[in-house]
């Protein structure tokens, strides 16, 4: 085999493994009782996704050939099951995160294709909202294949909502409001709060049963969705800075090549 050959190799070899440490921290941090409490607990997951998604659309740049594409994608979805026991969901995922995947490698590889002067950033971007909302899917998928999450019921939302209304009591700004009455009635109030939210919750959610846990999954995918605009532009700069960094080392080079463009005659 040639140099090339060798690097794309390694390309496809260290994009694989960055995507797996985003699926290694997210186990962790998805089975935490304390997944919102906090920058720090949501800082390595985060991290790592910036940084694999990054990674991955700069291998789209330099994997030319779709069947080096599509096993980043497998092989991908393949280190999933590392860290969540098999389930069949695993398949059901597969098709919708290899069609994404593929889209984000259409994007960046037509934008690189119709440009006469590189633009690293525009390109990475280009690719990376399908990219993302892949990768969320799949950390949905094991937000809800969790044991823990499988068998959820109104209760442990209940017992949930509890656990944050307690924080809340925590703030400040409720602590000055609650010191102004007397002990006895701060607990009462308590009481009556968490004996509203209870009631409720049995009342609206308890019908629901068997699908609270797809819920609970489905809404962890829009929570992510949302913020995905963050994610989006600090990928872009991480991306630009790592193929800042290979272009420095020689892996990789801006070359220059004659192109044909249609025009329009009379």
């Amino acid at each position: 085999m040639n140099t090339i050959a060798y690097k794309k190799i390694g390309i496809i070899g260290f994009t694989v493994f960055v995507v797996s440490l985003v699926w290694a921290t997210s186990r962790p941090w998805l089975a935490s009782p304390l997944q919102w409490d906090g920058i720090t607990t949501i800082l390595w997951p985060s991290l790592a996704l910036i940084v694999a998604s990054a990674t991955v659309a700069i291998s789209w740049m330099l994997l030319e050939r779709t069947v080096e594409r599509v096993a980043v994608i497998l092989a991908s979805w393949a280190t999933f099951i590392l860290f969540w026991s098999p389930d069949i969901w695993y398949l059901t995922a597969l098709p919708v995160f290899g069609l994404l995947w593929l889209e984000s490698s259409r994007r960046v590889t037509n934008d690189v294709g119709d440009r006469r002067r590189l633009r690293i950033s525009t390109s990475l971007g280009a690719g990376l909202s399908p990219l993302l909302l892949g990768m969320f899917l799949m950390v949905s998928f094991g937000f809800y294949l969790l044991p823990s999450n499988k068998n959820v019921g109104a209760n442990d939302v209940s017992i949930g909502i509890q656990k944050q209304l307690e924080s809340v009591y925590d703030q400040p700004m409720v602590e000055r409001q609650l010191s102004q009455f007397p002990a006895a009635m701060q607990s009462q109030v308590k009481r009556d709060i968490a004996k509203v939210v209870d009631e409720n919750v049995q009342r609206f959610v308890g019908p629901l049963g068997p699908f609270i846990p797809p819920m609970l999954a489905f809404g962890l995918f829009l929570i992510l969705w949302s913020v995905m605009f963050i994610f989006r532009e600090l990928s872009i700069w991480m991306g630009v800075a790592i193929f800042s960094i290979l272009k420095t080392v020689g892996f990789v080079r801006v070359g220059t090549k004659d192109v044909q463009a249609q025009i329009i005659e009379l």
